[in-house]
């Protein structure tokens, strides 16, 4: 759908209307969509710990009474009672190159803690067995597994304790040691929980008293301090990762990035985290853009700093809910879990709008009529009866005796068309009218002819100034 000329927000160019639930009014950068999902629409439970996407695109989410597969439409129910399962509640979910379900379970009650029962399932024929009848060579014992999770790319990411090791596996090279973390306390795993571990296409964050850091090509070792928690993985201007930091005193102070041993820089400003009391990070293996609670809203990190996803206001009881993990899914939406499953949509907004009724509150009636945008970033809109300029972050603007309408630079100057021309005088932050008033109408268009003609037109007009 096209729009026509008589359009209510300025913008360079409009898109036709994008349907969502809803959009945050204060995300300039972002469109923001999302979708519930809860037992009315056929979960198994509130309570969901994890999720997955297998190869053929089904999703699967891993809850207090059963696996749930959905299509985009139904769910299905996988359980102990019907299906073989060891348990029912699954805690860790992960699909491996061959489009096998590895279905971790937990302890009963309100533990996160891992059960040490592992099953295996063919996401086809949906047969399942446990992992260590589907690898009776396996080089560790099925209880000592800790962690198990995608890394984006085919290979698993295995912690196993007693001694805490990190694995890679795919059908390919089959189970690979990667790193033996000889100087990990078990009391340390059992406080920290490798459930906040991250792992991403060789990367991988293993969290504790001493933190382990390991990449492609090494594995360094980073111990946390009174004043400093080191928090996970990010993406990095998509081109790699690194271990982020999030620095504490008697507030948080903000997020670094490092870079190599001993060298940092800042991530972002942590304006959404004024108390680090009010902060807490939102677990999940494989997101990279580790999404933080604080105490307005959920928010996640960009490029361009932290964008919120949900306002504390849209979901009830908010203070007091749990949001255990979250993942993408291949079309890049983004699950969060916590009573219930909630798909959130963040997509890049190719515009960037300008004296909207968000962003301006002086003239409600917005409709832009003429533009102008110079080489420098500095954006001038006819608005009604109002000439708005903005630069950089600064927004001014300047009445008119009329409505107006056209608007270019000429010779050096902000020309401006109504009944007569008016020009602006930057200094004062004015329009003044020059020219007679017998033109015959609006200007609804100018067009320089030469560097002393104007070629004006409009409603009943056709004139030379």
């Amino acid at each position: 759908m096209l729009i026509g000329c008589n359009y209510t927000a300025f913008i360079i160019i409009l898109l036709c209307a994008i349907p969502f639930n809803r959009v945050h009014a204060q995300q300039n950068n972002y469109f923001i969509t999302t979708q519930p999902l809860s037992v009315e629409d056929g979960l198994a439970s509130r309570e969901i710990f994890c999720g997955v996407q297998d190869k053929l695109g089904f999703l699967w989410f891993g809850t207090r009474n059963g696996l749930n597969r959905y299509d985009g439409e139904k769910f299905l129910l996988f359980s102990r009672q019907h299906n073989h399962m060891q348990e029912n509640k699954v805690l860790q979910l992960a699909v491996d190159d061959r489009n096998r379900l590895f279905i971790g379970y937990g302890l009963s009650g309100y533990s996160l803690f891992p059960s040490g029962h592992i099953d295996v399932m063919d996401a086809v024929t949906q047969k399942v067995n446990s992992l260590t009848e589907t690898f009776p060579d396996l080089p560790f014992k099925e209880s000592e597994v800790f962690t198990i999770a995608n890394e984006g790319t085919d290979k698993l990411a295995i912690i196993t304790v007693h001694p805490a090791r990190f694995w890679y596996y795919s059908s390919k090279t089959g189970f690979r040691l990667r790193y033996t973390m000889k100087d990990q306390p078990m009391e340390s795993v059992r406080q920290f929980g490798f459930q906040d571990a991250s792992f991403w296409h060789g990367y991988a964050h293993l969290p504790g008293h001493v933190n382990y850091e390991i990449t492609p090509d090494t594995a360094y070792r980073l111990v946390n301090s009174a004043d400093t928690m080191w928090a996970g993985l990010t993406l990095i201007g998509g081109k790699g990762l690194m271990p982020y930091v999030a620095s504490f005193k008697d507030h948080l102070r903000g997020y670094c990035i490092l870079d190599s041993p001993g060298h940092f820089h800042w991530l972002a400003d942590p304006k959404p985290f004024t108390d680090s009391s009010e902060m807490a990070p939102i677990s999940s293996p494989t997101d990279t853009a580790r999404l933080m609670k604080s105490k307005d809203g959920i928010y996640s990190y960009t490029r361009q700093g932290f964008v919120k996803l949900l306002d504390s206001s849209e979901v009830s009881g908010y203070k007091d809910r749990i949001f255990t993990t979250s993942f993408f899914d291949g079309q890049g939406s983004r699950w969060l879990f916590s009573e219930g499953a909630i798909k959130v949509k963040l997509r890049p907004r190719h515009f960037h709008t300008y004296f909207t009724k968000q962003q301006q509150h002086i003239e409600g009636n917005n409709q832009a009529r003429g533009i102008y945008a110079d080489d420098k970033g500095k954006v001038y809109a006819n608005i009604w009866n109002r000439l708005f300029i903005q630069d950089s972050n600064k927004t001014t603007e300047a009445n008119s005796l009329g409505i107006l309408y056209a608007l270019l630079k000429f010779n050096g100057k902000i020309i401006a068309g109504e009944y007569r021309l008016d020009i602006y005088n930057q200094e004062k932050n004015c329009l003044s009218r020059v020219g007679h008033s017998g033109l015959g109408g609006e200007i609804w268009s100018i067009i320089p002819l030469s560097d002393s003609i104007l070629l004006l037109g409009g409603e009943h007009m056709d004139s030379k100034v």
